[in-house]
């Protein structure tokens, strides 16, 4: 069956669609084949069978404390949508600490500012939060993104019974009034 060659034209922007569609969409800095799936809460428990291990995490930056050649960030886990973005509507998975080498400048990398690491789990540190000695595993980082914040969600209420163009039955007949 002969088709015309307009419709061959059509199949290649169609087919060139689909490919870039599959693109990944993770920022170059975090992308990696050889990522292991685990959470910050199954490294917590065992952290001596992920040491050496990629991973891929990310959060909310809680602090940023800065040594003399690296960084310490501590950040409270977030699960990671499709894009690598931390998803800070669904619940955390606890706490790590990210080891980035050289200065961090902490008004940069603020408070509640979304962060995504991609590194080898070097082990875990007990350090208290409060008074309770919590388990914080550690990442040697060796890519990371800070994400730019999002834009203020609007809220919008929507009234059910609103009618903009319901006239009560008096301003129909303006010789009534």
């Amino acid at each position: 069956m002969n088709y015309p060659i307009s419709g061959r034209l059509l199949v290649l922007p169609f087919l060139a669609l689909i490919v870039a569609g599959c693109a990944s969409q993770l920022p170059k800095s975090i992308e990696a084949v050889d990522v292991v799936m685990a959470d910050v809460r199954a490294v917590r428990d065992q952290p001596g069978a992920f040491v050496g291990k990629r991973v891929r995490w990310g959060g909310q930056i809680i602090s940023v404390e800065n040594l003399k050649d690296h960084s310490l960030v501590t950040v409270l886990a977030r699960p990671l949508q499709s894009n690598g973005r931390p998803d800070n509507d669904r619940q955390s998975a606890g706490r790590f600490i990210a080891h980035l080498s050289g200065f961090v400048d902490p008004a940069e990398y603020a408070k509640d500012a979304q962060l995504t690491v991609l590194g080898r789990v070097t082990g875990a540190v007990k350090k208290p939060v409060g008074e309770y000695p919590y388990l914080y595993p550690q990442v040697g980082v060796e890519g990371h993104y800070l994400w730019p914040p999002l834009p203020e969600r609007e809220v919008i209420y929507y009234d059910p019974y609103f009618d903009p163009w319901y006239r009560p039955w008096w301003h129909r007949y303006p010789y009534w009034r």
